[in-house]
């Protein structure tokens, strides 16, 4: 495991941002999988983008979209040769810890990617079976705001 620092995507950051992506679409690329999605999310689509940084160098990144009081995670990308090291972890905590006036985060996960549905299983997120080959991973967080929410509506 690695502690890489988490931040929100700066301008300046873009063009490696860019270049992570393109590393990853080459792999997806050479299974044959997903391109059309990685070249889509490669253009920086989503609310804002969490980016995770080891060594001073943009390791991953994560486009997330804010949805009523829900963060949802659009794709999740780590270096081919920086995975398994807890970064695309880090990156979810970031945003349990800085999802401010949202009480959850979900995400869609593949179902033949066994190792992030026991990453968020390992991590609190509920898991159901969404349309035959993905799984959705959805976690409450900022419990403190849902409760306030009730407590002043009355419910």
């Amino acid at each position: 495991m690695i502690a890489p620092e988490i931040s929100i995507l700066k301008v300046e950051d873009c063009a490696e941002v860019r270049e992570v992506f393109k590393e990853c679409l080459a792999i997806c690329e050479e299974i044959g999988s997903f391109q059309g999605f990685f070249s889509s999310v490669g253009k920086a689509s989503g609310d804002y983008i969490v980016i995770a940084k080891s060594d001073g160098n943009i390791v991953g990144a994560m486009t997330v979209e804010s949805f009523e009081r829900t963060l949802f995670i659009i794709c999740t990308i780590v270096k081919p040769d920086m995975q398994r090291r807890g970064i695309s972890r880090a990156m979810l905590r970031h945003l349990e810890e800085h999802g401010k006036g949202h009480d959850s985060v979900c995400s869609s996960i593949l179902c033949s990617n066994p190792a992030s549905v026991e990453s968020r299983k390992k991590m609190g997120f509920d898991m159901r079976e969404i349309g035959g080959s993905f799984i959705e991973a959805k976690k409450r967080i900022n419990p403190a705001v849902a409760t306030k929410e009730i407590l002043e509506s009355g419910r």
